[in-house]
């Protein structure tokens, strides 16, 4: 998009790819803001988000597996690229951005500050959660653990029941997720496009597959086991599966600062 102010909500960009650059979104001159979106399993160079130059905002968007062919990047977010001058400053909120060789790299002059973000773990770790030049404020809520995901070879990027994501959110005005269903459910929204419901049945992974494209299956290349919730069950949370908050302390706290980093300050995934 070029010189847009458009919202982008609820939306499933997937398996795309781009000669050059923004193999999911591709953002220039904009001021975009971007609601309960999921852009995964894209290609190419800023292979979920491309971000040149603009003012964007995001809020409950998951990002995931996508595959950078330069630099790596899930997400770029420049100063400068082809026709397009001046800093780009981004707002991540309540974000799932995870599969990635690096999750977010930002360029000099630029700022990405985000605010409650699963990084993920295990098959899901970013090998770089962050890089670049540019600034990058991770905010003081940084989960890494396992998003769960209910079929994502299936194209189904909804979370289940032991997803990292579950209540580690921070409330905002939005009320609704990907689906229209109430956000949040539990005592804070979860983080990503999808709000986990006890009573919603976890047998979607076919069904939204040929809702949206009516393709074959994506390649699989995680292993993934699915869960199955029925709606006799009482809507009760159940416990969350342990998740690293702090590496280099390893244990389950919320970080209680803000973390920053400045000119080329990199941080990989343990």
């Amino acid at each position: 998009m070029w010189a847009s102010d458009a919202t982008l909500s609820s939306n499933t960009i997937i398996a795309n790819s781009a000669s050059q650059i923004g193999g999911g979104i591709f953002l220039s001159t904009s001021d975009a803001v971007l609601i309960n979106n999921i852009v995964s399993d894209n290609y190419g160079y800023g292979s979920g988000l491309f971000i040149e130059s603009s003012s964007v905002q995001l809020l409950y968007n998951t990002i995931a597996r996508n595959v950078d062919n330069r630099q790596g990047g899930g997400i770029i977010v420049t100063t400068k690229h082809r026709f397009s001058y001046g800093p780009s400053t981004v707002w991540l909120t309540n974000t799932i951005l995870v599969g990635h060789e690096t999750g977010i790299i930002v360029t000099s002059g630029s700022t990405a500050t985000l605010e409650a973000t699963l990084w993920g773990s295990g098959e899901w770790a970013n090998a770089s959660d962050w890089s670049g030049g540019g600034m990058i404020v991770t905010g003081s809520i940084n989960v890494w653990g396992d998003p769960a995901f209910a079929d994502p070879d299936r194209g189904d990027y909804h979370i289940d029941a032991g997803s990292a994501a579950l209540d580690a959110g921070i409330t905002t005005e939005v009320t609704v997720d990907v689906d229209g269903d109430v956000r949040p459910i539990g005592d804070a929204p979860d983080l990503g496009a999808d709000e986990w419901a006890p009573s919603e049945s976890r047998q979607r992974g076919a069904d939204w597959q040929s809702a949206l494209w009516a393709v074959p299956a994506l390649e699989p290349r995680l292993p993934t086991t699915r869960r199955f919730v029925t709606t006799q069950q009482k809507r009760e949370r159940p416990a969350k599966m342990p998740v690293i908050l702090s590496r280099k302390e390893g244990n389950y706290r919320k970080n209680s600062t803000h973390r920053v980093s400045r000119q080329g300050a990199n941080n990989a995934a343990g």
